[in-house]
């Protein structure tokens, strides 16, 4: 079986359509181009293949970044 890989994020920094984003792998410089809401630094997201794809809860990031171990 194939899996798509998605991994939580927190957004530390924008620079226009492009954030650095703490990952369970590291800080990742991702696409913001899928969120409309431009107002996302301390925010949570999904990351695809280097596109936040989503704002999510902190508790739907925390369950998500409990994985990482498991």
């Amino acid at each position: 079986e194939k899996y798509c890989l998605i991994l939580p994020g927190k957004v530390r920094q924008v620079n226009d359509k492009e954030g650095l984003v703490e990952t369970p792998k590291g800080e990742r410089q991702v696409s913001l181009a899928f969120l409309k809401d431009k107002d996302i630094v301390g925010k949570h997201v999904i990351i695809h293949y280097y596109h936040a794809c989503e704002i999510i809860s902190e508790d739907e990031f925390n369950k998500l970044w409990g994985l990482k171990n498991g």
